[in-house]
């Protein structure tokens, strides 16, 4: 019989609680980061799928070995059972994983930032499924350097190594400190290299065949559909467990590397080319027409942006990118310091009305990677605030303009719209007085800055109408150019689009006739609505 080989993980030690096939995973990840990135990244997404059954299965909301895990994803977010800063890595692993299998692309650089991700939401897991919810992972070890590095790899690397560094010189008293700074440095650096050979010789010795890795697999699905029956038998514990789930989000710490990445894959996803490891001004990346680039590092009078977008050849925002404890707005103003500095530097152009109040830049961005959460206000979300009126406050933002969103935004005026919306009478002879003054009312608290109101009138006063009248006037002047009627049940949307056709706005004119109106059931409006 032969022996059974412990697995040592030097980031991942604390799956051994849970299934074997989960540390196995996590420590091949390790193993192929530098040699094998591709490898890496595909075993990096079979330990993301495998952590993601496990936590439905935990929650008893496992359905079969088939279900695809993007839709599985999508399921615990929309339940509430992931939250959305950690339904992020989950997804950023999968894309990784998925183009290095179908696409064949993986850098080290990809493989790095997904081996960091998957140490985060392995770490998620543990705290709030392994009551663990004080577990302290200490500093994340990197593999040793590769043969070959590039300037960008190297570092991250370097920071990664002086935070563990960092972290034992905290457990030295100041004397020890200044006496063995050099040797620090080499123990921290042998433990490192120490805890991988021993991995590889670990993982050599405990090579399976493929047999053994169909029993294992067996034994995990096994393992769930046990899970699935506990956690079905016991509702309240599972309501516990999505609690605990929502409380141990906020102990990610993402550096301002893995938010690097992050971002990139964000902007992807909304339109823009990005990649800030190859994107960079430094590597001799510039705007180029027909292209919506992020360009990394673009130099400004007081250092470089973390990122520049253009339209073509047109800059049109500056974004800044941090670790995920930072408090995002105030890093805005290191964002607006750089559209005060920023300085020609070839074929790119600015907007013609540039500049504004010195900004020369229009569009700011601030974020540390993590999706917005009204209850840690400044410390999530993308924080975005338009230079071109003094008054135009910073505000968090669901998500990342799009190219066309942040065109739309550049052509739109909103002080000649809200100029417009205060000169115009509000005439509408099938409005009570009351409802005029509600809709004056509202429409000065826009002209204040207001983003937020709560308007209460009582059952049979005309809500449906004072909205109408609202409505009507903010497209007609442009003070908004889409407009979301929200209804919490479907009788009452039926309701509001018979006023909505009926009511005449203007002369024998309902806003249906005027306006592009979208109903119940049509969820996608066209670009021009």
């Amino acid at each position: 019989m032969s022996q059974k080989v412990e697995i040592k993980s030097p980031n991942f030690s604390f799956l051994v609680k849970y299934d074997a096939i989960l540390l196995r995973l996590a420590a091949e990840s390790e193993r192929y980061c530098f040699s094998e990135p591709q490898i890496s990244l595909f075993k990096q997404r079979q330990l993301c799928e495998k952590v993601a059954v496990t936590v439905a299965a935990l929650v008893g909301e496992y359905h079969d070995e088939f279900e695809e895990l993007l839709q599985l994803l999508k399921r615990l977010e929309s339940m509430g059972i992931l939250q959305r800063e950690i339904a992020e890595l989950f997804h950023a692993v999968r894309k990784y994983g998925n183009k290095a299998v179908h696409e064949n692309i993986g850098t080290r650089s990809d493989a790095l930032h997904g081996l960091k991700l998957c140490r985060a939401f392995c770490i998620w897991f543990h705290q709030t499924f392994g009551n663990e919810r004080d577990f302290k992972p200490g500093p994340f070890i990197p593999p040793p350097d590769p043969v070959k590095v590039d300037d960008v790899l190297k570092t991250e690397l370097f920071d990664l190594r002086s935070r563990v560094e960092s972290m034992q010189r905290e457990l030295l008293d100041a004397k020890t400190r200044m006496e063995d700074e050099t040797k620090l440095r080499y123990d921290a650096e042998k433990k490192a290299a120490d805890a991988y050979t021993d991995l590889e010789v670990a993982l050599d010795l405990a090579v399976q065949t493929e047999d053994k890795l169909k029993e294992q697999n067996t034994l995990f699905l096994t393992q769930l559909t046990v899970l699935q029956q506990k956690s079905k038998a016991d509702p309240e514990s599972v309501k516990a467990l999505v609690k605990k789930a929502e409380r141990a989000n906020g102990t990610l710490l993402l550096d301002e590397s893995d938010t690097r990445h992050l971002v990139d894959q964000q902007l992807r996803d909304n339109g823009w080319e990005a990649d800030s490891d190859i994107l960079r001004y430094a590597k001799g990346t510039r705007p180029e027409k027909a292209c919506n680039r992020a360009i990394a590092e673009w130099p400004t009078k007081s250092g470089p942006v973390d990122y520049a977008l253009f339209i073509g050849l047109e800059l049109v925002a500056f974004v800044e990118a941090k670790k995920s404890e930072i408090d995002v707005p105030g890093v805005l103003q290191q964002a607006a310091r750089y559209s005060r500095d920023y300085v020609k530097k070839g074929d790119e152009t600015v907007p013609a009305e540039s500049p504004w109040n010195k900004n020369k830049v229009p569009f700011i961005f601030a974020t540390n990677g993590r999706a917005y959460l009204r209850q840690i206000h400044t410390k999530s979300g993308i924080w975005f605030q338009d230079l071109r009126c003094a008054t135009n406050l910073p505000r968090p933002l669901e998500n990342w303009y799009t190219p066309q969103g942040l065109t739309a935004l550049l052509r739109y005026d909103a002080q000649k719209a809200q100029k417009k919306l205060q000169e115009e009478t509000v005439d509408f002879f099938w409005l009570r007085n009351y409802q005029k003054d509600a809709i004056r009312t509202i429409e000065n608290k826009l002209a204040e800055g207001q983003r937020e109101m709560l308007v209460a009138m009582a059952t049979g006063t005309g809500k449906t109408r004072v909205c109408l009248g609202l409505m009507y006037r903010a497209l007609r002047s442009s003070r908004f150019r889409r407009i979301l009627f929200l209804v919490d049940r479907e009788s009452l949307g039926s309701q509001a689009a018979e006023v909505f056709q009926n009511v005449k706005v203007e002369s024998l004119s309902s806003l249906y006739d005027i306006y592009d109106v979208k109903e119940l059931g049509d969820r996608i409006p066209e670009q021009d609505t």
